[in-house]
C-alpha cells in the first residue's frame, strides 16, 4: 500500500494538472486509503501546482478524519507549501495549533538536537510552523499558543523550537515577541543556547534590555560553542554604540578564543570598517586587538578576512595591511594575505612592495594544518619582480624584491617552494 501510494505521488508529480481531478474526487469519495490522499497531495506540492487549487484539495483532507500520525505530520509538513506562498486561513491555522497543544508528544526528549527531534513529531512540527509565521492577522492564535506552550511545557525540544525561531515573530508584534523571547530564557537558561540566532535579530531594537541573557551566555561553561555566536552580537552592539556592550563584549573576550576569532569578521566587514572618512576606530581597535596571538582559531579567522577582501579596498585598507604584514597571525599563515597581495600587485605595485618586508621571517609550515603554505610568498616576490619597469624607483624596488628573494631562499621550507613558484610566474 505504501509503495503504491509513494509511486502515485511520483505520478502526480510528473503530471499535476491531469491527476488533480482524481485526487479531488478520492478525497470527496473517501473510497480509497489515506495514503493516496495525502501522497498526492504531496505530489501537486513537489510540482509546485496552483496553490489555491492545491490548497482546496488540502482542506478537504484537514477536514477528513486524518487515521494515522504518519497522515498528520505529513499535513503539517505539507503546510509549507502554503506558508510560503502566503496563503494562510483560518482553518489551517486552528489545524496547525491543535496539533501544537495536543497532539502526540514523542516520548523521548532531546536535548542535544532538539530541532532534529521537534521536526519529526506532531507537536514539535506545528510549533516550529507556528513559531515562523508572520502573518499579522494571526497574531493572537499564535502568540497565545505558544505562551502557553512556554507556561505549561516541560519538554525541552518543543520550548527549544520556539527559541530558536521566535525571531521571525518581530515580523507580526515585536513588543510581543521580545516578551516571548525574555519569558523563555528566564524560566529554563539552557534555551539560552537555542536562542543566539533570534538574539541577534532582538539586539537590534532591545539590547538595552538584555543583560539577564548576555550575563547568563557569558557565565555557563555549557554555552561555551555559543561564544562565536555571542561575541558577533556584542561587537555589532558595540560598534553601535549600545548600552553596556563594552562590558560584555571584553568580559567575553577575556575568556574565549573563539570569541575572539568571530570579532575579527565583524571589525573588517565592508559594512562596519568603512566609513565616509576614513576606517571606523572601533574597527580598527578590534582589528589590531589579536595580531599577536598564535591561537590556531584566531589565526585562522584573520587569514580567511583576505578570501573575501576585495582588491578595490587595497588603498582604504592600507594601513591595516601593513600592520597585518609585520604580525604573528600572518607569519603563521601567509597563504591568503599573499594571494591578496598578487591580486593588487599590477594596480597598486609600490605600496604591495612595502608588505614584504618580513617575508623572510614566516614561520614552517605544516601541511596537516589549516595555517599550511606553499609556494605563496614566493610567488609575491616574483609577481612584484615581473610588474615593475626600469624606471628608477622601480629599480629600487626590484633590487629590494631579489634581496628578500635571496633571504627566503636560505629558509629551508621556502627554498622548497621556490622552483614550483618560478614554473606558475613563468606560465
Amino acid at each position: 500500500m505504501v509503495e503504491h501510494s509513494r509511486a502515485f505521488e511520483k505520478e502526480v508529480s510528473e503530471r499535476p494538472e491531469f491527476f488533480f481531478p482524481l485526487i479531488e474526487k478520492i478525497i470527496i469519495e473517501k473510497k480509497v486509503d489515506t495514503y493516496y490522499m495525502v501522497q498526492g497531495i504531496n505530489g501537486l506540492i513537489k510540482a509546485n501546482y496552483n496553490v489555491a487549487k492545491t490548497y482546496s484539495v488540502y482542506l478537504s483532507l484537514l477536514n477528513y478524519q486524518l487515521d494515522t500520525d504518519e497522515h498528520i505530520i505529513y499535513s503539517i509538513w505539507n503546510s509549507d507549501y502554503f506558508i510560503k506562498n502566503n496563503y494562510l486561513t483560518k482553518v489551517l491555522i486552528t489545524f496547525l495549533v491543535s496539533q501544537a497543544l495536543y497532539g502526540k508528544d514523542d516520548v523521548k526528549d532531546d536535548e542535544q538536537n532538539p530541532l532534529q527531534r521537534a521536526i519529526n513529531t506532531i507537536r514539535g512540527a506545528a510549533i516550529d510552523r507556528l513559531a515562523r509565521i508572520d502573518d499579522i492577522r494571526f497574531e493572537k492564535q499564535i502568540f497565545d499558543t505558544l505562551n502557553k506552550i512556554i507556561e505549561d511545557e516541560n519538554v525541552y525540544y518543543l520550548k527549544a523550537t520556539i527559541a530558536i525561531h521566535c525571531a521571525y515573530l518581530l515580523n507580526i508584534n515585536p513588543d510581543k515577541a521580545f516578551d516571548l523571547f525574555v519569558k523563555l530564557n528566564k524560566l529554563d537558561e539552557r534555551l539560552i543556547k537555542e536562542s543566539m540566532w533570534s538574539a541577534d535579530y532582538f539586539a537590534n531594537q532591545y539590547f538595552d534590555q538584555m543583560g539577564f541573557f548576555f550575563e547568563t551566555a557569558i557565565k555557563r561553561k555549557d554555552l561555551a560553542d555559543k561564544n562565536k555566536s555571542l561575541a558577533i552580537i556584542l561587537a555589532k552592539g558595540w560598534l553601535n554604540n549600545k548600552v553596556d556592550s563594552e562590558k560584555y563584549l571584553f568580559a567575553l573576550l577575556r575568556k574565549s578564543n573563539k570569541a575572539k576569532a568571530a570579532i575579527i569578521d565583524v571589525a573588517i566587514h565592508p559594512k562596519n570598517i568603512f566609513k565616509d572618512n576614513g576606517l571606523d576606530t572601533k574597527c580598527v581597535q578590534l582589528f589590531n586587538l589579536y595580531l599577536n596571538n598564535t591561537d590556531k582559531e584566531i589565526v585562522f579567522a584573520y587569514s580567511r578576512i583576505f578570501l573575501r577582501t576585495e582588491p578595490k579596498d587595497f588603498e582604504s585598507l592600507f594601513s591595516l595591511l601593513k600592520k597585518y604584514s609585520k604580525s604573528k597571525v600572518f607569519k603563521i599563515s601567509p597563504a591568503y594575505f599573499c594571494q591578496y597581495i598578487m591580486k593588487c600587485s599590477k594596480q597598486n605595485t609600490y605600496k604591495c612592495s612595502e608588505l614584504i618586508s618580513d617575508f623572510d621571517k614566516l614561520m614552517p609550515t605544516d601541511i596537516s594544518r589549516s595555517t599550511h603554505y606553499d609556494s605563496e610568498p614566493i610567488q609575491v616576490i616574483l609577481s612584484l619582480y615581473n610588474t615593475l619597469g626600469g624606471s628608477q624607483q622601480d629599480n629600487i624596488i626590484k633590487e629590494k624584491c631579489m634581496n628578500m628573494f635571496d633571504k627566503m631562499l636560505q629558509i629551508p621550507h621556502l627554498r622548497n617552494a621556490a622552483n614550483k613558484a618560478i614554473e606558475l610566474v613563468d606560465k
